[in-house]
């Protein structure tokens, strides 16, 4: 085989040309046919031509050793020539001729390069793209366009300008991560805070008199628009004493003397939700009547179901027995 780089000869099978260090991977081996070949540029020669056709070199047709008879035997190719012709032919100049053999031109333009490598852009491309996917969706799943999509807390006002109340109720503190600031007028800042909670108690239980006491002349009687007015004030007196609930909750006591006092509160606080949540139902019923008196005895059952033989509500009672002997007191740490 001869190196198409340097034009060399070099044994059939090898990959390497040993003189120019060519790859020769890509080569093949072809049969060739019988006839006279150019000596200085390796075309074939028509049989009777003195002159080679493609390098116009004269050629001795008569069977001078200066050509070289190509014969095939089966799928083997022999070559039949001299040893001067051998000695002549070892050259490293490249002679000039047709061959199927790529061309080096070919292999640098990427012909025949389906078995390389991508080339360099190639690969920072599909990283960069590959960079900008996954970020993309890193960012979509750690970070949500809205910050407030899956909040839970109460955010809107509650309009309460029927009941009565002033003003309106931002946020329920049961939802609300952060403690209700209580104002301190002791140098403890738990006994202040336990003894304003006691204060507001006494107010919404004077808040929950008052309607019941309404409920007692209205809720068979009145308008629906007093009706209307004196359950939205159930309502918020509700939530009002859900709020305090969770302040107490929210006091620490775990340093302090003030553990039972804390319980005590917490227990006078479920002793008004007690009393509000039948008024809240029971308002509820008379609302929804068109003609209350026909269902008097169903509107009132939440409210009398918690009442004594003497009509006082039994809840009320319990919270009328212990107020001054469960008000907190400072005492020393």
């Amino acid at each position: 085989m001869i190196c198409p780089f340097c034009g060399s000869h070099v044994p059939d099978g090898v990959v390497v040309c040993p003189a120019c260090h060519a790859d020769l991977s890509l080569t093949q081996t072809l049969p060739r046919l019988t006839g006279t070949y150019c000596p200085s540029c390796g075309a074939l020669v028509p049989e009777g031509s003195s002159r080679c056709p493609s390098c116009g070199m004269p050629v001795d047709v008569s069977g001078a050793p200066k050509h070289v008879e190509k014969a095939v035997d089966d799928d083997e190719a022999v070559d039949v020539v001299g040893d001067d012709e051998l000695d002549s032919e070892s050259t490293n100049q490249l002679p000039r001729f047709e061959s199927a053999v790529p061309s080096e031109s070919d292999v640098r333009e990427g012909v025949y390069s389906k078995d390389r490598l991508p080339h360099t852009k190639v690969v920072i491309l599909a990283a960069l793209a590959s960079l900008l996917v996954v970020g993309g969706v890193t960012l979509l799943i750690t970070h949500p366009w809205d910050p407030e999509l899956f909040s839970t807390r109460a955010t809107t006002d509650a309009d309460t300008s029927q009941a009565g109340f002033p003003g309106t109720v931002s946020k329920l503190q049961g939802q609300d991560s952060t403690a209700t600031t209580v104002s301190s007028t002791s140098s403890d800042p738990v006994f202040s805070s336990l003894s304003d909670a006691y204060d507001q108690l006494d107010t919404i239980s004077s808040e929950i008199d008052q309607n019941e006491s309404d409920f007692d002349q209205s809720a068979i009687t009145g308008d629906l628009a007093t009706r209307v007015s004196c359950k939205n004030k159930a309502d918020a007196i509700a939530i009002e004493v859900s709020n305090l609930v969770t302040t107490i909750s929210q006091i620490d006591v775990s340093s302090s003397p003030y553990g039972d006092d804390a319980q005590h509160l917490t227990t006078m606080a479920n002793w008004l939700r007690n009393r509000i949540d039948p008024l809240c139902e029971a308002w509820s019923l008379s609302v929804a009547a068109d003609d209350p008196s026909s269902s008097e005895s169903s509107i009132k059952s939440p409210v009398e179901r918690d009442r004594n033989s003497s009509g006082v509500n039994s809840y009320k009672a319990l919270y009328s027995e212990n107020h001054d002997t469960w008000k907190p007191e400072e005492k020393s740490s």
